[in-house]
């Protein structure tokens, strides 16, 4: 029997591109491993999502937080502290078309990712080498190789169990069936019928019975279907597949205000959901291994949702193994006003699509509103059209509530997370956070500790290891607005990173404008159950344009419930660039903070060239140019001294040169490291 995973070879380590190999003296001490977890388990068939944890459970008590996969005894957190390198074995994957690297002349490769958690789908069958490269800050690397072994569902789905459905009977070209012979060819419009109906449910022609077993549905493309009630697969432990057969634009299922619940193992493709009720993609705690790709929703309420709202707060009840990949989600103009999305899952891929969550009755709602995540993703996406008084992202713990309790921190820890390469379409006339991570349900508790309303016994969750790297924030909607109630980031929690960011602030905020502010530890928390501080905030681009006297903090921190940057961590803010041609007010750093090298630029512009108006940047338009203030202008990397802060590449993707790295989220003169 062929498992679908097994360690082929680890090669000899070797230096990295751009970094001369070094020894401390006793050898190296990287040592890469990872573990592949097929979302729909074995086998996994093609569409197959695979999540990639390079890093592995950590331990709270720890510190630094010990990891069960890749280890290197001479730098700390490595989480954040190692350049994880990902070479999928699909050079024919193609690109991907949303988030950062798209909006540039040079898109990102499906083929490659950065970074302890990454994720890939496998869209063909056959047997992939996968390859991690980990390299440390001394230049020292280490790779190992596992292998994929992605099935066929031609091969694998008898006659019997494939089911094909189009609204009429004129062509079934694309469908696995022979359907001039075959009765799982059935004409009908009925979604209901299709998937649950089973033997002669439309004269003599069969339907798929999903509730019943795991099957291949598949949808011909151009055609309409409807329901009344909400579509719930049987929960298996075997594949099933629901997608689109033929060619065209992707078959409509309109939900009549119901939901597509997922079941479990099931994998749902090339899809345009519409009249969602609650959400057009559910899952509740029960289903785990979800795999979504190519999907269009149009919501009213919210996209998708992947809880059960108040689960028994243990790890192995939280759904775990989501993947979401070139999902496209877009608000329902006809008035929705709620979250856009609801994540709550360990392994949980968010790779690719839009979220344009166009709310039209304003309100106070988040595009996206996790109850917990932990090992997870969110990359390569493009989020739109923000509620104007609220943010794009806010990355919680769910604060346990009346029985539920946890067995211990970490189970309710939102832990071991990144968010890279996604590009986020901020609105100007939100004054408050644009990114937000929290300790309780309600981001209520870095505001006072009477504000815990819906903590009723006392514990707030931990959240910590979370990395925001290499995204795009920018401000084309709307005009100015008071930024001092805020800052860009709001953080609360322990060991969080945010680098090689770049944000074209255009726009015109009118106050002060703090860029990260770390929040106090709550005073309900139980006794140590939220780590807080060691937020590191380095190699980020700031640019705002705007006639202002007041003052930009690159980092500062909330007190009134503690001390963001408590006694004992070390908060660091260093290498950040700030570009404002208008700006006479001064730029500082809060005290907490172990500053270097912040610098605050007026003139002259030290990009390639002018700034294109808002609305009308990307990532690279704040690219340095030659000879800028910027170049050489950092701080000289010392591996020895700093053992927890380093970036082996830029914004871009590019090499960071040795030594001497220049101010910002971009390198001059780098080249492409892969």
């Amino acid at each position: 029997m062929i498992h679908w995973l097994a360690l082929l070879l680890q090669l000899w380590p070797n230096p990295g591109p751009g970094h001369a190999p070094y020894s401390a003296g006793g050898g190296v001490t990287v040592m890469a491993a990872f573990t592949a977890r097929p979302i729909q388990g074995s086998p996994c068939l093609a569409p197959c999502a695979v999540h990639f944890d390079a890093i592995g459970m950590g331990a709270l008590s720890a510190t630094p937080y010990v990891t069960t996969e890749t280890t290197d005894s001479a730098f700390d957190r490595e989480f954040h502290s190692l350049h994880f390198e990902w070479n999928f074995g699909d050079p024919g994957s193609g690109d991907w078309t949303t988030g950062a690297a798209a909006m540039t002349a040079t898109p990102a490769s499906k083929n490659y990712d950065i970074g302890a958690i990454a994720g890939h789908v496998y869209e063909n069958p056959g047997t992939y080498d996968v390859t991690l490269t980990v390299t440390n800050p001394n230049g020292e690397t280490d790779s190992i190789m596992h292998q994929v072994v992605v099935g066929d569902p031609d091969s694998y789905f008898s006659a019997a169990n494939t089911f094909c459905f189009a609204n009429d009977d004129l062509d079934w070209t694309g469908c696995p069936l022979t359907c001039a012979s075959d009765d799982n060819c059935t004409v009908t419009a009925d979604l209901d019928l299709a998937l649950e109906g089973g033997d002669n449910c439309s004269g003599s022609d069969d339907c798929a019975d999903i509730d019943s077993g795991m099957k291949r549905v598949l949808f011909r493309r151009g055609d309409a279907f409807t329901s009344n009630a909400t579509l719930d697969p049987f929960e298996g432990t075997t594949p099933g597949l629901i997608e689109a057969f033929g060619s065209g634009a992707k078959p409509s299922f309109d939900l009549g205000n119901a939901l597509m619940e997922s079941g479990d193992r099931w994998t749902f493709v090339d899809l345009a959901l519409s009249n969602c009720g609650l959400d057009c993609i559910f899952g509740t705690v029960n289903d785990d291994r979800a795999t979504f790709v190519r999907i269009d929703a149009t919501y009213d309420a919210a996209c998708w949702e992947n809880n059960n709202n108040v689960p028994v707060e243990t790890f192995d009840n939280w759904p775990y193994l989501w993947a979401l990949i070139d999902v496209n989600c877009t608000g329902d103009s006809a008035g929705q006003t709620s979250y856009g999305s609801w994540p709550g899952s360990n392994y949980f891929l968010w790779m690719g699509g839009t979220h344009d969550h166009a709310p039209t009755g304003g309100g106070n709602a988040s595009t996206v509103r996790n109850h917990h995540m932990q090992h997870s993703l969110i990359a390569h996406r493009s989020f739109a059209n923000p509620t104007p008084a609220r943010e794009h992202l806010q990355l919680r713990t769910f604060d346990v509530v009346g029985a539920f309790t946890c067995g211990n921190a970490d189970e309710c820890a939102t832990m071991f997370d990144i968010v890279q390469d996604n590009a986020l379409e901020e609105s100007a006339s939100n004054t408050f956070y644009t990114v937000r991570t929290c300790v309780d349900a309600g981001c209520n508790c870095g505001l006072s500790p009477s504000s815990c309303g819906d903590n009723t016994d006392g514990t707030i969750e931990a959240v910590h290891d979370v990395i925001f790297e290499r995204n795009f924030h920018y401000w084309p909607q709307d005009t100015a607005a008071d930024k001092s109630s805020g800052g860009i980031y709001e953080i609360q929690g322990g060991g969080v990173t945010i680098r090689n960011n770049v944000f074209d602030v255009q726009g015109g905020f009118t106050g002060a404008l703090p860029f990260v502010v770390a929040l106090g530890e709550p005073l309900s928390k139980a006794s140590g159950s939220t780590p807080t501080g060691d937020v590191h905030v380095y190699n980020n681009t700031i640019y705002f344009n705007d006639s202002i006297a007041s003052t930009f903090t690159f980092a500062s921190e909330n007190s009134s419930n503690g001390t963001g940057c408590p006694s004992g961590t070390t908060c660091r803010a260093a290498n950040n660039l700030l570009v404002a041609p208008n700006h006479s007010g001064s730029a500082t750093t809060h005290a907490d903070y172990v500053a270097a090298s912040n610098t605050k630029i007026t003139t002259p512009n030290p990009f390639v060239a002018s700034v294109p108006a808002r609305g009308s940047t990307d990532t690279a338009d704040f690219k340095l140019a030659a000879a800028s203030a910027p170049i050489d202008a950092g701080y000289d990397f010392n591996a020895g001294a700093d053992t927890n802060r380093w970036v082996y590449d830029d914004a871009l993707w590019l090499c960071r040169t040795d030594g001497q790295w220049d101010i910002g989220a971009h390198e001059y003169g780098a080249s492409a490291c892969y």
